[in-house]
């Protein structure tokens, strides 16, 4: 991937003039979210006559205000959604840009090119998946074999071990619901992914996103087609341990420790460091991401 410098002049415009929007929709999104109060939710009929349940009227709300709004709640925004009795779960999605920012300036001191358009809308495509598990785990959960994982995850299981056996296109469904489930299961196979060297999605990558897992995807795609480096002054390991600290933010569910965690001799049981087996704090870091986004996959 090389890219003319004019090409990010350009790019860096156009995503100045697209976060100068987002934030007249952010303002427009926080004053109907403050404007609504827990009360007002309450389980009603849809046109079909199924009952919506105010848990997923909750979702709905949430996820559309996380479109208009991400990346610039304030303390005010988060304390109305606590009144929702959103748990930190959930919250923890809602980065700061501003931290982003500070992630994309350290990057750029380090002669790291950022296509920060096309970043925005990975960097949203993760989040919103991970932002929705947690939603729906706690609006629409399932149990099975002992885990609780969402309902819509427990359809898609169904689904995968009826494929195993009818193909692609089984002869008859259980109702309209899993046909519009399995053709947007075919859809989304069909997807090109040949200009990104990626290889193509499977029933196993549709399950995967369900569960908010994007990193092998979306992240991917970040690492490989966000940031543009001279490989012929800077190592692959250099390029992940820059980046580090801007997955650190987005990996809100994992444990990726700072430099300070790094070198803390008091941390783990035997009192020696819990990462003496890394020689350096960059490789360590480079390590880390690469079993994240790269790693072995495991069959279920």
């Amino acid at each position: 991937m090389s890219r003319q410098h004019e090409y990010y002049i350009i790019n860096e415009m156009h995503y100045q003039a697209m976060l100068a929007a987002q934030r007249v929709n952010a303002e427009t999104a926080k004053h109907k979210l403050l404007a609504l109060e827990p009360q007002d939710l309450i389980s009603k009929t849809d046109i079909f006559g199924e009952e919506i349940k105010k848990e997923y009227l909750l979702v709905r709300i949430v996820n559309q205000y996380f479109d208009d709004a991400i990346f610039f709640q304030d303390s005010e925004v988060i304390k109305k959604l606590k009144l929702f009795h959103l748990k930190p779960a959930v919250l923890r999605w809602f980065i700061s840009l501003k931290d982003i920012h500070i992630e994309y300036e350290f990057i750029r001191k380090n002669n790291i090119k950022i296509d920060a358009l096309f970043a925005f809308t990975l960097i949203k495509l993760f989040l919103k998946a991970k932002l929705l598990n947690e939603l729906l785990l706690n609006a629409v959960p399932a149990t099975r074999d002992g885990t609780k994982i969402t309902q819509l995850t427990n359809e898609l299981i169904n689904l995968k071990s009826r494929r195993k056996y009818s193909g692609a296109n089984p002869p008859n469904y259980k109702n309209d619901f899993y046909r519009k489930m399995n053709e947007a299961a075919n859809e989304f196979m069909a997807i090109p992914l040949d200009e990104f060297g990626m290889e193509q999605f499977d029933i196993h990558t549709f399950l995967q996103i369900s569960r908010g897992k994007t990193e092998t995807i979306v992240l991917k795609l970040l690492l490989e087609q966000c940031f543009e480096y001279d490989p012929s002054t800077m190592s692959r390991t250099k390029l992940l341990s820059t980046v580090y600290g801007l997955f650190r933010l987005l990996l809100q569910d994992r444990l990726l420790v700072t430099k300070n965690d790094f070198f803390d001799k008091k941390r783990g049981p035997d009192k020696k460091g819990l990462y003496e087996s890394y020689k350096r704090f960059e490789t360590y870091q480079a390590k880390t991401l690469k079993s994240i986004i790269y790693p072995k996959r495991k069959t279920e």
